[in-house]
């Protein structure tokens, strides 16, 4: 098993790093390099374990895409729409519980 973020995932971390720090939820940028590095070790270590479950796209249908959860702090849920392709766990978009589109992730 092998997880790959595609590029605007890996853009997006990235960003998030200083977006954490610019409005400070951490005081120093290495906080926030480990915050990030905790969601992506919990993604690599764990998304195979979670329960395949596909989230529902536009129009109220399934996507072909899976979601699965992360918690790594009380306060936010971070859900990462992936797909799977020959053992390898491709990851293609993360948002966080505070997103208005993760209001419409059920089940998790």
């Amino acid at each position: 098993m092998k997880v790959i973020y595609v590029k605007e995932v890996t853009e997006y971390l990235d960003s998030l790093i200083f977006e954490l720090y610019a409005n400070e939820y951490f005081g120093f940028i290495e906080a926030a390099e480990n915050y990030v590095f905790k969601l992506t070790n919990e993604i690599e270590t764990t998304i195979h374990l979670k329960q395949k479950r596909h989230h529902y796209g536009k129009y109220n249908k399934p996507s072909k895409d899976l979601v699965a959860s992360f918690n790594i702090s009380k306060s936010v849920t971070w859900f990462a729409f992936y797909e799977v392709k020959n053992n390898f766990y491709i990851i293609k978009r993360i948002i966080n519980s505070q997103n208005k589109t993760s209001n419409k992730i059920k089940g998790l």
